[in-house]
């Protein structure tokens, strides 16, 4: 994992998300799932051979990607807004939750709610497992593998929470060459928590499997126009699991997440000389019609809803 960026960042477009979190190492698609300007905040840090993250967003976003093999993603919402908060299809309703913790999931596949600050703290599994078991807490290490979300006691909630927000305020917090362990030790604290059901057992709907088939094959293909009837053809799928299953993890249609992806990787190729390139395309009709629009006027008013700026001021700011 690399990191250099020891202040908090601004961002004004999914894209420019992307990048910062690129800069960790790690590739996502970072789309947006609501109309309005984007404006967030941007910071890491590194703790040993781990990274404290953390994003605040206005508007409702969507992260993607392939994860790093052997690291898990302890995330919490620093203020308990979590309208549209979800890890893997699963909601978390419980203001005290910390999610991203289970260490065999291949992806990262999460939204974030409008308006939250997020904290995420990038861990690689082997050596907290290794830390876990020699503190006398191998039940914890191997809850990890059952549950990808912890609900905390409000005061294990609050240390945690108060912990990282430390570091990234106070360069000297977990500082030296214990700070690894450091770190460790105040995750463990937290997880050691005891309370009926705490661990929230890993479990994927059928419907939420399939809702995720869609958004990595909208990611992948180069998206020609098509119908609810292709698209359930696409992720094997009835048209009525889809839309209940989009419904439930997003809160919106299946052709309405389709038209945003389509949207953001048109936005990614006009602000992006390099995809621009690769495509082979340089004007904006050009590009929209290789994403699925064919209508000149219906795409730029999606386009100028979403953004807040035209696709020709996109394309002329790169």
């Amino acid at each position: 994992m690399v990191v250099g960026i020891s202040r908090s960042v601004a961002f004004s477009s999914a894209a420019e998300l992307a990048f910062l979190i690129e800069g960790l190492g790690q590739q996502l698609d970072v789309i947006q799932l609501e109309v309005g300007r984007l404006n967030g905040s941007f910071q890491a840090e590194a703790v040993g051979g781990s990274v404290l993250l953390s994003i605040a967003t206005n508007r409702r976003l969507l992260l993607y990607g392939q994860r790093q093999p052997g690291v898990i993603s302890v995330s919490l919402e620093v203020n308990g807004l979590l309208d549209h908060h979800a890890a893997h299809g699963q909601r978390m309703d419980d203001p005290f939750t910390v999610a991203g913790i289970k260490p065999d999931l291949p992806e990262i596949y999460c939204q974030l709610t409008a308006g939250s600050d997020n904290l995420f703290a990038l861990v690689r599994h082997g050596p907290f497992d290794a830390f876990a078991r020699a503190c006398g807490h191998p039940r914890v290490a191997d809850c990890l593998y059952e549950a990808n979300q912890k609900r905390l006691s409000p005061t294990a909630f609050a240390g945690l929470r108060q912990a990282m927000l430390n570091r990234l305020e106070r360069p000297d917090y977990f500082a030296g060459a214990q700070a690894a362990e450091q770190l460790f030790a105040v995750l463990l604290e937290a997880l050691i928590c005891e309370q009926e059901g705490s661990f929230v057992p890993f479990r994927q709907t059928s419907r939420a499997h399939v809702v995720k088939d869609l958004v990595r094959w909208s990611l992948s293909d180069e998206l020609a126009p098509v119908g609810l009837d292709e698209v359930s053809q696409r992720v094997y799928s009835s048209r009525r699991t889809l839309i209940q299953g989009c419904q439930e993890s997003f809160a919106i249609g299946p052709m309405e997440l389709l038209r945003y992806i389509r949207l953001h990787r048109v936005h990614e190729a006009l602000a992006d000389p390099s995809i621009r390139q690769q495509l082979g395309l340089e004007r904006v009709q050009e590009i929209a019609r290789h994403y699925g629009f064919l209508s000149r006027g219906h795409f730029a008013r999606a386009y100028q809803e979403l953004y807040e700026c035209s696709p020709a001021a996109t394309l002329m700011a790169s």
